[in-house]
């Protein structure tokens, strides 16, 4: 009996020390995920809408080049089909763009019927003038509280008109302060109603109507949220991935002041050396690495476009020779969950901006490039422990934005795309227009008309 009962307590023994041992080998990747929505009851209902207002902002600036994207295969299939407002909407989208009118854009050997698009052009044609003549020949009677001739009180209530639209593509290809510009468009007018139709078409079938959206009206109101983000970056609860991931996107948007926009205590961990890093190549001054891993974060990657699946197999190496090598520093922080999810994080911004700056490559079409991507969100919910969930609020936009981004073309990922852009259909004008805009595309793409 004895003897029974000594055998019984080692094997209970040994039961423990290997739930021990499994649970201490890599206790980062295993600690408890929390969830964009676990959050603290006393958190500040003020925190929550500043939140959001950062999360929609970036997405309306990261997916910019998206939305060209998708717009241009539904006009180019509206074409196809026969609708006569496609073609002219496209060259519309070549003439108002964020470098001003360029009225050398104009097809006037483009037919299309008498209504909205002559108007529209004509409109054009009023503003390709000075900026002062041009504000009288469109009536912009806001344009003197912009030049501060009068005083206005800020609400942002104003609605914006087609001819708005217009002279504020005049106004930003003028040169003028962007950041001066933004301010004033964000106190002056409703923000959201730059999103409104102006251009409609009646359906081959039955009595509906199609909308048709100019890309400038997508790049001034992600401009204009970017710009009212920025004013509340300093006191926004954000993490360090999430700060790193605003200041990546700073820098490929050229706005010069990031450190007094987003500041950080700099400590002497194995995550805190590499955020200082990192800011230190934004400001343009001298970092030092003994890592070969962060060196090629903070160099190779930003040279020029690299090749997807390299980038993947690189950051694959975090979770083999790099744990292992760096085991005592991560072990001193308990910090390796953390350090994971900024490399991987802000790599893929790190990529997806300069595949977009450069335009090689864009969109990624290549099966084998593709494939690497999705092997990236397999290796990133293991790192992390994050639940496999592409709905919104679930999983963080700082990594999903600029994987849609990169992975647009992969028909597979279509109805998850369609599933995050349409948990924010409610919060967010941008995100509402472009799932329309998707929703058609992917039946295109999937070969109905």
């Amino acid at each position: 009996m004895t003897n029974s009962v000594f055998s019984y307590l080692k094997i209970w023994v040994l039961f423990a020390t290997l739930i021990l041992f499994t649970y201490c080998g890599k206790k980062p990747v295993n600690q408890k995920y929390i969830s964009p929505t676990e959050t603290s009851n006393e958190i500040d209902a003020d925190i929550l809408l500043s939140q959001s207002s950062l999360d929609q902002a970036y997405h309306a600036v990261v997916w910019l080049e998206f939305e060209k994207l998708i717009n241009r295969g539904i006009l180019n299939k509206r074409e196809e089909n026969g609708y006569d407002l496609a073609k002219p909407i496209s060259m519309l989208n070549h003439v108002l763009t964020l470098e001003g009118i360029l009225i050398s854009n104009l097809n006037n050997s483009i037919k299309y019927p008498i209504g909205e698009i002559e108007k529209t052009i004509n409109l054009i044609t009023l503003a390709n003038n000075d900026l002062l003549r041009s504000s009288q020949l469109l009536n912009i009677d806001w344009y003197n509280y912009y030049l501060g001739d009068k005083p206005f009180k800020p609400g942002g209530m104003v609605k914006s008109e087609l001819k708005d639209i217009i002279f504020i593509t005049h106004l930003l290809g003028s040169g003028k302060n962007q950041r001066k510009t933004y301010s004033f468009l964000n106190d002056y007018f409703d923000t959201n109603r730059f999103l409104d139709v102006f251009f409609e078409e009646k359906t081959k079938i039955g009595d509906g109507k199609i909308s048709y959206m100019l890309d400038i009206q997508y790049e001034i109101y992600s401009k204009s949220k970017f710009y009212a983000a920025l004013e509340i970056l300093t006191t926004a609860q954000l993490q360090a991935y999430e700060k790193s991931s605003w200041l990546h996107l700073m820098d490929f948007t050229q706005v010069s002041d990031k450190d007094t926009v987003l500041k950080v205590s700099r400590d002497s961990t194995i995550i805190g050396r590499l955020i200082h890093a990192d800011r230190s190549v934004l400001e343009g001054r001298h970092f030092t690495s003994s890592s070969s891993l962060e060196t090629w974060y903070l160099t190779n990657l930003r040279e020029k476009p690299m090749d997807i699946c390299i980038v993947v197999d690189t950051l694959k190496k975090l979770n083999t020779d790099y744990y292992t090598a760096h085991y005592d520093a991560f072990e001193d922080c308990d910090c390796w969950y953390d350090y994971t999810r900024y490399m991987i994080v802000n790599s893929l911004n790190l990529m997806a901006f300069q595949i977009i700056r450069h335009g090689e490559g864009w969109p990624i079409r290549d099966v084998a490039s593709i494939d690497c991507l999705e092997s990236l969100t397999d290796y990133y919910f293991e790192v992390t422990g994050e639940p496999m969930d592409f709905r919104y609020k679930k999983i963080t936009p700082y990594f999903m934005a600029p994987y849609a981004l990169l992975a647009s073309e992969n028909g597979s990922h279509q109805p998850f795309f369609l599933e995050y852009i349409a948990g924010q259909v409610s919060v967010s004008p941008f995100m509402s227009a472009l799932h329309g805009m998707y929703s058609e595309y992917s039946m295109f793409s999937m070969g109905e008309n």
